[in-house]
């Protein structure tokens, strides 16, 4: 699985017709890579944890959440609707949420490294392999520092300090049902 699985070229091709003009898009550095990325991370994520991926191209954009999975608790007595975003990056050094979105976005965020050479001017982008690096909640990322690295201001943490994947795939294990839809 890589940038250059023709599921991921086709989803992140439909998705960036739905909202070409959309400058959020454009921010991080990534340009016109930026929807290929995202698919990339988020059918990794899909794939790794047994998820589907959800194809659809949404113009006002998914939401800030990838995935929505239903979970038991208390013993099956209570049950918890919780939303995963996935941030695919080239250089997966913070994990970052937008300032304006901290308040909407996903409860639980990962961080998907894309590893691959760096680009040489004027030939094509080269093959990213995705690796899920760890995960954060909503709620330790709004207590993080804020900072503009060129693209607007974000919440960031830096990767080193994130939760590993692992724990991830336990709670993950206990889900009721593996897909809500939106």
């Amino acid at each position: 699985m890589s940038t250059d699985d023709p599921e991921v070229k086709e989803v992140a091709r439909i998705r960036d017709g739905a909202h070409p003009d959309n400058p959020i898009d454009k921010q991080g550095g990534d340009g016109d890579q930026c929807q290929l990325f995202g698919v990339t991370g988020e059918q990794h994520f899909a794939r790794t944890f047994g998820l589907p991926l959800d194809k659809r191209a949404l113009p006002a954009g998914d939401g800030c959440a990838d995935f929505t999975i239903l979970f038991e608790i208390a013993f099956g007595r209570r049950e918890r609707i919780v939303t995963i975003d996935v941030k695919a990056a080239q250089s997966a050094i913070y994990l970052f949420i937008k300032e304006p979105d901290i308040a909407r976005c996903a409860d639980i965020l990962v961080l998907c490294a894309l590893d691959g050479p760096k680009p040489k001017k004027d030939e094509p982008p080269p093959t990213r392999t995705p690796r899920l690096i760890g995960w954060e909640t909503k709620s330790m990322m709004q207590l993080m520092p804020v900072a503009d690295f060129g693209y607007g201001r974000n919440f960031y943490r830096a990767a080193a300090e994130l939760r590993p994947i692992s724990q991830l795939a336990n709670i993950l294990a206990t889900r009721k049902a593996p897909w809500v839809t939106k």
